[in-house]
């Protein structure tokens, strides 16, 4: 009977050390998912605008100059989740968008919502844009753009979609991105503006 207990015991340790290495590599991919295409989910927009909010176009078109920003500050939101509320937004933009929905039936099959908390792990700075999570802003040297929040995310092996805000003060504008790998790259296939508030 004791050896029963201590072979069930090995059993059950196994499989737990099993679902731990599992999830460990999902949420592993997950982040490096959008540590790589961080650039391709928020742009670079803010790069010549200083903002996530595009300027109001001049009067009578005239030429502004162009400002290059080199230090810019980005707040990322390090909470994953899925919004319902956001998905009213997306059965209608499916709905619209038939070859879409074809091409990512395999991710819209798959019921689950990648949910999790990026690490402290997260690069500090990608490209011109130095990130920081749900801290205050502090760095007044920076030039802060806006913050930044991935919702709705799904990955299924080759093809993912997600939602990202850009929020400046009151204003967000919402998009739907949608990536296909190639080649062991992600290459982002589509952009949708879905809403501002």
């Amino acid at each position: 009977m004791a050896g029963n207990l201590n072979i069930n015991s090995v059993i059950k340790l196994f499989i737990i050390a099993l679902l731990f290495t599992s999830c460990k590599k999902n949420y592993d991919m997950q982040q490096k998912f959008i540590e790589n295409n961080f650039l391709t989910i928020v742009d670079t927009m803010a790069y010549q605008q200083g903002s996530f909010r595009p300027l109001p176009p001049l009067p009578n078109k005239a030429i502004e100059d162009v400002v290059l920003y080199s230090n810019l500050s980005v707040k990322l939101v390090d909470t994953i989740v899925y919004n319902e509320r956001l998905q009213k937004d997306i059965d209608s933009f499916f709905n619209e968008n038939k070859d879409l929905k074809i091409a990512f039936q395999d991710v819209l099959n798959n019921n689950n919502y990648s949910e999790f908390i990026l690490s402290a792990s997260f690069p500090k700075k990608i490209g011109k844009y130095h990130i920081f999570l749900n801290q205050e802003y502090e760095n007044k040297s920076n030039k802060y753009v806006g913050e930044i929040e991935i919702q709705n995310f799904k990955i299924n092996k080759d093809k993912a979609f997600l939602i990202v805000s850009k929020s400046v003060g009151h204003s967000r504008i919402v998009f739907i991105e949608f990536f296909m790998r190639e080649k062991g790259y992600w290459k982002l296939v589509k952009k949708e503006h879905l809403f501002e508030s």
